[in-house]
Order: C-alpha cells, then sequence, then structure tokens
C-alpha cells in the first residue's frame, strides 16, 4: 500500500510539472530582429543615450549594443509588422548615424556576425 502511495504521489508530481512547465504563447504577431553597423565616430553619452532609449521601449525584448564594433543587436516582443522606419523611429535623431541595417524574423533568419564583413552583407 505505501509503494501504491509513492507512485501516485511521484506521477502527480510528474503531471504537475509537465502542466505547469508548459508556457503557452496566446500573444499574436511575430518576433523580429534587426541588425546596424552604427558610425563608428558616435561618443560614449550619444552610445550612453541610445542604450536608454531601446531599454525603455516597450515593444523591444532585448538590444545590445557593442561599443567595440558598433554592432547593434535587437530583439522585438511579438509584433504584427516590423519594418526599417520602424526601427528608425526607435533610435530618433540617431537614425542617420546607421551605415548599414538588416532585419530578419528571429528563430528563422540567419544573425550575421559583426566582423568587417557585415556591411557588405546587408541591404
Amino acid at each position: 500500500m505505501l509503494a501504491m502511495r509513492y507512485v501516485i504521489i511521484n506521477l502527480f508530481l510528474l503531471l504537475s510539472l509537465g502542466l505547469f512547465g508548459q508556457q503557452v504563447d496566446n500573444s499574436s504577431g511575430v518576433k523580429y530582429f534587426s541588425q546596424a553597423q552604427m558610425s563608428d565616430d558616435l561618443s560614449v553619452s550619444e552610445l550612453d543615450e541610445i542604450e536608454q532609449n531601446l531599454s525603455q521601449n516597450q515593444f523591444i525584448m532585448m538590444s545590445r549594443l557593442d561599443r567595440i564594433t558598433g554592432g547593434l543587436f535587437i530583439v522585438t516582443k511579438n509584433l504584427n509588422g516590423y519594418d526599417r522606419s520602424t526601427f528608425e523611429s526607435w533610435l530618433g535623431t540617431f537614425a542617420n548615424r546607421i551605415d548599414c541595417y538588416r532585419e530578419g524574423i528571429q528563430g528563422v533568419d540567419e544573425i550575421l556576425p559583426f566582423n568587417e564583413n557585415f556591411c557588405s552583407q546587408t541591404e
């Protein structure tokens, strides 16, 4: 009888973990990513401002600005549409400081490394 109780408890725990461990995404839309090479003449305070603005954007899930390469990478939250003009609107006055740009669908399209060939492989 004691062994049967352990089996039932273990079965219940496994089922509970399986049910509660699943994440259901009921939101519509797609996660996009953007990669941009920023001008190398941006000051530290300008880079700080870009990072601050992007981190406060409600539509961005994650953003990274590599200060060595000037590579900017963002992943959006689920959106129903996304294009370069949306990305540039998020950058505001710094949109004209983009040397090259590419976008894609997160988990579908390839993400390119920020190296000396990045701009030649974009747009």
